[in-house]
């Protein structure tokens, strides 16, 4: 697994947002977050840019969810969210940038069982 990591103090300056709510995201498994050796990072592919800024990717937040419900650490679900799985091959993540929100959910929703 090699993906783009970006700081979490840089991506809270890209969100506009307050740095102490990006924290909070990721420690309510709102977000997905990833270390880089000691430095809390947010995968790149979490964002993206949309109406002259940068925002998360629609409906992260609530794949997150599910993926926790269904019992993933935090971790595992910041992992499948980047690579998929054997039944899910590609990035879900880029799924849900392309739209397919349901179908993503809804596979999500199948690994609780």
């Amino acid at each position: 697994m090699d993906h783009k990591l970006i700081p979490v103090e840089e991506a809270a300056q890209l969100l506009q947002i307050p740095l102490s709510r990006l924290k909070t995201q990721i420690r309510n498994n709102k977000v997905g977050s990833m270390r880089d050796g000691k430095t809390l990072c947010v995968p790149a592919d979490f964002l993206h840019q949309a109406g002259g800024g940068w925002e998360f990717v629609p409906g992260l937040e609530g794949v997150m969810t599910v993926l926790i419900d269904a019992g993933f650490t935090h971790a595992e679900a910041t992992v499948w969210l980047l690579e998929g799985d054997q039944n899910f091959p590609e990035s879900p993540v880029l799924a849900l940038l392309h739209g397919r929100k349901k179908e993503v959910n809804s596979y999500a929703r199948s690994l609780a069982y």
